[in-house]
């Protein structure tokens, strides 16, 4: 069976940190174009019996799962992937706000104490800033760079 090989929530990642960066940018409209082309494979076929939806309700899914799992199809199969691939997209983004506050903390409390900071809470930060470029993001990504380079 063909295996999705990008999901929704790495594209959307992909695009936000694609922005001023000519190769990313190339990168993303490369993986999209394969991204739509598999839906539309899997979802434009006469008789798929499934519709593609951008937010599916979980019964849906399950229906589009249990009708894989029934006649053991690959293109069911397939299908339930790329619709169970949106629901867990959508469901990640309610609580991105969340996510903001907890990485914003912490590096403020790394910053406080003298705390080593890592390669990782540049890339952190830095998609926080890029999620959300407010002037206090900013500059938290400004001194945790600082911190890093000294």
């Amino acid at each position: 069976m063909e295996e999705l090989t990008v999901t929704a929530r790495k594209l959307e990642d992909m695009k936000l940190m694609a922005r001023g960066n000519p190769q990313k940018i190339a990168e993303y409209v490369v993986r999209k174009r394969e991204y739509d082309d598999t839906v539309d494979r899997y979802f434009k076929e006469q008789y798929s019996g499934f519709n593609f939806v951008d937010l599916p309700s979980e019964e849906y899914v399950i229906k589009a799962e249990a009708r894989a799992a029934e006649t053991g199809d690959d293109a069911d199969a397939m299908r339930a992937a790329i619709l169970r691939d949106r629901i867990k997209y959508h469901e990640s983004q309610k609580d991105v706000h969340k996510d903001w506050r907890r990485i914003r903390e912490e590096l403020t409390t790394k910053l406080a104490n003298g705390d080593t900071i890592t390669k990782r809470d540049i890339e952190s930060v830095e998609h926080l800033t890029r999620q959300n470029s407010s002037v206090d993001n900013l500059a938290l990504y400004t001194r945790v760079k600082r911190e890093l380079t000294s």
